[in-house]
């Protein structure tokens, strides 16, 4: 009865707090508000796995979180001379000098190695649905999971608060950034799709793997993990089931390294 009585408090104060706020801090709270976007919070420090980060990066990410400043406004980016906002925004979406690609090669490289652990299953980068198809291809191309599909990974990273995203409402529901760059992934892939599906002897699954700046998925990233977590691992034949909490906390802590690198990159005086 006290949870529930606590919980209900929550989510008034949540939705007072969530009024009082611009739109821009409106998409940040939104955004960091799922469980996936705490994962780096929550990752014990073992360099092994990949979850050790350094105190610039722990502070950097705490504060893009919060939305406390990172860098002074007005100051001219150290990459693309645009003037940089006190928040970070512009750091980690800057694309010059291959900035955002590095962020997404990294995401791309662990997710690639966490689904290899899968028996049997083998996977491409790059791979076109269809060498005939005249398009960019997947990230990811996998064959070999639960033998009824092949699938085709592509892998986004989205701002809810840059201005583009802001002026498409990402500041009215959790995850709005998210979907909308799910929809118009589906929509992008699904001619290729429908093609390689007449003559494929695998139907082919296409998945969008978006991620939301600050750490939160997207629900169809969510269902793809889901489905992966079932499958049997190669260290046993324990399902993927704590595999899947690592993997959030893997993507999350991935994730903020490099937004603290763009933002360090693009602030040389931090």
């Amino acid at each position: 009865r006290q949870k529930n009585a606590a919980g209900r408090l929550h989510t008034t104060l949540h939705s007072e707090l969530l009024g009082r706020l611009s739109s821009l801090h409106r998409a940040r709270l939104l955004s960091t508000s799922s469980s996936t976007a705490a994962g780096f919070i929550n990752a014990l420090p073992i360099a092994a796995l990949g979850y050790r980060m350094t105190s610039r990066e722990i502070s950097l990410a705490l504060k893009l979180r919060l939305g406390l400043p990172v860098s002074t406004p007005g100051t001219a980016c150290a990459k693309c001379g645009t003037p940089v906002d006190a928040l970070g925004h512009h750091a980690i979406s800057c694309k010059k000098d291959g900035l955002v690609s590095k962020r997404h090669n990294r995401l791309v490289g662990q997710l690639r190695r966490w689904v290899s652990f899968v028996p049997g299953v083998k996977t491409l980068l790059e791979q076109k649905m269809d060498e005939s198809l005249d398009s960019r291809p997947g990230d990811i191309w996998l064959t070999g999971l639960l033998e009824v599909a092949q699938y085709f990974l592509d892998i986004t990273v989205v701002n809810p608060c840059a201005a583009s995203n802001l002026d498409r409402r990402s500041h009215e529901k959790p995850l709005a950034a998210a979907l909308l760059a799910e929809s118009l992934k589906v929509e992008k892939y699904a001619d290729e799709r429908k093609a390689v599906a007449k003559h494929a002897v695998l139907e082919p699954v296409f998945y969008p793997i978006v991620v939301e700046a600050f750490g939160s998925v997207g629900p169809l990233a969510r269902k793809f993990f889901q489905k992966v977590s079932g499958c049997k691992s190669v260290a046993g034949s324990d399902p993927f089931l704590d595999n899947l909490r690592n993997l959030s906390q893997l993507l999350s802590v991935t994730l903020q390294k490099c937004n603290a690198a763009m933002i360090a990159q693009c602030n040389p005086c931090l």
